[in-house]
């Protein structure tokens, strides 16, 4: 049996974490009962619609690289048209040369958003950790008992009454 490669784009209904997962399982199903086979599955996000679909306003993004024979692109066709939870696919055909180079710069992308990824994480718990000790010390004299308004109110006080009762002494 000869399979054909294809990039399919699918926008997934957003409706809940769980039926976003059981969305992607559903559709890699629906690849794998057609008889296909998934080279890659790249999750590009959430991301707000220009034009509504249906009542959503925002939807989750799936590329996905795979093969299949082609007597059975038309049936999946169909059966994402019928799903409720694809609200829009797009499935484009790739000479096999093409798809390969398609392919390693989507694995390319997928490594570096990746990476990005860990060093960003990676880089902000450093600065929780550098924080922490910064914190430390700069609430230890916070914690230090200041004099209270009333006690610099007697140690200027007598001062005060001092320079008072000498002007009149002087007078």
């Amino acid at each position: 049996m000869m399979l054909h490669t294809y990039e399919g784009m699918f926008l997934l209904d957003t409706g809940s974490a769980d039926g976003l997962k059981e969305a992607i399982t559903e559709l890699h199903a629906r690849l794998e009962k057609s008889g296909g086979r998934i080279d890659l599955s790249s999750d590009w996000g959430e991301r707000r619609l220009e034009h509504r679909i249906g009542r959503q306003k925002r939807a989750q993004y799936q590329l996905i690289y795979f093969h299949l024979p082609p007597d059975e692109i038309s049936p999946l066709r169909r059966d994402l048209e019928l799903s409720e939870n694809v609200l829009r696919h797009l499935i484009l055909s790739h000479e096999e040369e093409r798809y390969q180079g398609l392919l390693a710069g989507e694995k390319a992308r997928v490594e570096e958003t990746t990476r990005s990824q860990e060093a960003a994480e990676a880089e902000a718990e450093s600065e929780k950790s550098a924080e922490a000790p910064a914190e430390a010390p700069a609430e230890a004299p916070a914690e230090a008992p200041a004099e209270s308004e009333s006690e610099k109110s007697e140690a200027t006080a007598p001062a005060v009454e001092e320079s008072a009762s000498e002007e009149p002494a002087e007078a």
